[in-house]
């Protein structure tokens, strides 16, 4: 008799709130951390036109990510420095960022390089 005297809009409230809450559970114990390091590199310097910066030694990263404070910017993986970079991407104005997410980790040297040919206050940041 007790479940017949609770009304249908009680019970389906009910059971949609356990539902929720189930749900709610799964998302957030299912949720997993990213663990990124920020390695920031010639941040800051300033190139002259066309001057490039990189590591002064290899490191494995697996992200580029880069701005100037006076000109566009373009960063990438560089071989050998100061040799041209591989998977260069580049930004179109001053202050605005460029982002590299690599298709896997590499261990190599990161760059970056002032397009302009007016100087550039640079600032790279590797991702591992």
């Amino acid at each position: 008799m007790l479940c017949s005297s609770i009304s249908r809009s009680t019970k389906a409230l009910a059971i949609g709130t356990a539902l929720a809450a189930s749900c709610l559970a799964l998302l957030l114990g299912g949720t997993a951390t990213a663990n990124a390091t920020e390695n920031p590199y010639c941040n800051p310097r300033t190139l002259a036109g066309g001057g490039a910066c990189s590591t002064e030694n290899t490191r494995t990263f697996n992200a580029l990510f880069g701005w100037g404070d006076n000109h566009a910017v373009c960063v990438s993986v560089v071989i050998v420095p100061p040799g041209p970079g591989i998977s260069r991407v580049c930004s179109h104005n001053p202050g605005e960022g460029v982002y590299d997410p690599l298709a896997e980790k590499v261990t190599l040297y990161a760059g970056i390089d002032n397009p302009a040919a007016g100087s550039n206050t640079v600032h790279g940041v590797s991702f591992n």
